[in-house]
């Protein structure tokens, strides 16, 4: 039975070598691209955290009903499937600030 050859193989060498060039700089791309995907994961659950504290403290303090988180859940939906505009205001937040209730207490 004859073995495979591989596609390197059947390069010249000046090719291969061209080949394994750009496939490396391809690899130190994607490398790029992952461990910036990788930062932008934490980034955003450290800032969903931060918002999921404001809500508890919102129901705490009596600004909003515990049955609100219903309609994050599916805004939250929404943004997974297409990212917001940096001037998208959720609905409930959008109430929130329409009555004042986002003015500092002391």
């Amino acid at each position: 039975m004859a073995t495979p050859t591989s596609y390197l193989q059947t390069l010249s060498q000046d090719e291969a070598i061209a080949f394994i060039r750009s496939l490396q700089k391809v690899k130190s791309h994607l490398s790029g691209e992952l461990e910036w995907m990788t930062q932008q994961v934490e980034q955003k659950t450290t800032q969903l955290q931060g918002i999921e504290t404001l809500l508890a403290e919102a129901i705490a303090l009596g600004f909003i009903s515990p049955g609100s988180d219903a309609t994050a859940d599916t805004t939250t939906a929404k943004t997974i499937s297409s990212p917001p505009s940096s001037q998208t205001v959720s609905p409930a937040v959008e109430d929130g600030l329409s009555n004042g209730s986002h003015a500092a207490k002391s």
